[in-house]
């Protein structure tokens, strides 16, 4: 009877080292490759919008993470996070790409939980998990507008290499 209180005692312990690990450095540059993408799009003969599908063949984003060296705790998820400096631009255009923006907020820097990355650039949300290299892009441009311009809202997902 007294193994009990003890694996008890292990089982508590060990959630509690848990929550106070923090995730693995995802410092680095990784080369996102599309894979699919599909949306709606105007179709000026119709007057109507109509589902889509997207050529991906050369359809790539270079995702920059520098960890910022803060750290935090999501109380919540009783997890521990690091702050990341997240830039996002297109495959070869010049610059070092625009911020990425946390996710549901204004701030430039970037919380991530476990390997995942969400962040925003105006139109476009970001998703990256880094863990499983898989990516998701939503474009929320278009639809919404009051005329009925060129812009396509999509969804885009691929995979990501860390090239550095």
């Amino acid at each position: 009877m007294r193994t009990l209180p003890s694996v008890a005692l292990l089982i508590g312990a060990s959630s509690a080292v848990a929550g106070d690990t923090l995730p693995p450095d995802l410092s680095g540059s990784y080369l996102c490759k599309a894979t699919a993408s599909a949306g709606i799009r105007f179709d000026q003969t119709t007057n109507q919008w109509k589902s889509v599908s997207f050529n991906t063949e050369n359809d790539a984003v270079l995702l920059k993470v520098k960890f910022t060296g803060k750290t935090g705790k999501y109380e919540l998820l009783d997890s521990m996070y690091r702050l990341y400096d997240v830039r996002v631009k297109k495959f070869g255009e010049a610059g070092d790409g625009e911020i990425c923006s946390d996710w549901g907020s204004s701030k430039d820097i970037v919380m991530a939980t476990g390997r995942a990355i969400r962040c925003t650039q105006v139109a476009y949300n970001y998703w990256f998990n880094l863990g499983t290299r898989k990516f998701q892009i939503a474009y929320d441009g278009g639809y919404m507008d009051p005329d009925h311009n060129t812009n396509t809202p999509a969804i885009t997902v691929g995979i990501c290499d860390k090239i550095d």
